[in-house]
């Protein structure tokens, strides 16, 4: 459970010092040739350390002890400042990628093909494999007995981010490659506006994924159901319990829940 709680620090640190990175040998590469879909992964990879920045302020802010104040806590900080995050990169990752895509089809301007570009996309690719490789490891940390697909849907909303941003990524710099490739080899820069926008509409997809988790989480979601089963085991064990009526519980972070049930 102490795993669970503190969840997220690691991987969220590490993409956002890794994003960092990439973002600015992905500029270099993008003002070098006047590359639409590079210019888009810089963008996607500014918004990535911008969000994952929101997400370390939550996760951090998440540990507060409980005061006077919040009785229960701060472990709801993580989901406000994760959803933050989302909204960024539906907003800022995914708009401005999805504009500079369509602006690059309707007025396309020449790019400039060098091994930079090239060299740039395989850095990029090592180290986004870096930061999603901790992710991956943080999952199996937290739920080393579940599936992949439990720990997807059991994943904390910090380390969920990291691991879908970086996969895709991770998938961003090989449609990088493929388009400036394709671009190159046919003379023909619509494939470099077809990249972008389908790094857009991954980025969509992967806010919309994070926002509607957060959401849950904010409005009140109950823990998971194997864990309400083995409370509920737990609570009948005891020779003065008969049976649990009424059970209602409430997240309020990650490995912390609130409950309420009656006895008879």
């Amino acid at each position: 459970m102490e795993a669970r709680q503190t969840a997220g620090q690691i991987p969220v640190a590490a993409a956002v010092v890794g994003n960092t990175l990439v973002t600015l040998i992905k500029a270099v590469a993008a003002f070098a040739s006047g590359s639409s879909v590079m210019f888009s992964e810089a963008v996607h990879s500014l918004a990535d350390t911008l969000n994952q920045i929101l997400l370390l302020i939550g996760v951090r802010r998440s540990f507060k002890k409980p005061d006077i104040d919040f009785g229960y806590g701060y472990g709801n900080e993580r989901f406000f400042w994760a959803l933050l995050s989302a909204c960024g990169i539906f907003f800022i990752g995914a708009g401005v990628t999805l504009y500079n895509g369509i602006s690059s089809l309707i007025r396309p301007e020449p790019i400039e093909i060098h091994a930079l570009v090239f060299i740039v996309l395989g850095a990029s690719f090592i180290i986004e494999m870096f930061t999603f490789w901790i992710a991956i490891h943080g999952l199996k940390k937290s739920y080393p007995d579940a599936t992949w697909r439990k720990r997807l849907v059991l994943a904390d909303p910090s380390t969920l981010a990291v691991y879908l941003e970086d996969g895709v990524a991770l998938f961003g710099v090989a449609v990088a490659a493929v388009s400036i490739g394709a671009s190159y080899y046919t003379g023909n820069t619509i494939w470099d506006g077809l990249g972008s926008i389908v790094i857009g509409l991954l980025l969509a997809a992967t806010a919309v994924i994070l926002i509607t988790k957060n959401r849950s989480y904010l409005l009140g979601r109950s823990i998971p159901e194997e864990e309400r089963e083995e409370i509920i085991e737990a609570l009948v064990a005891e020779p003065s319990i008969e049976r649990v009526i009424d059970f209602k519980s409430t997240v309020l972070g990650v490995g912390v829940y609130r409950i309420k049930c009656a006895r008879l």
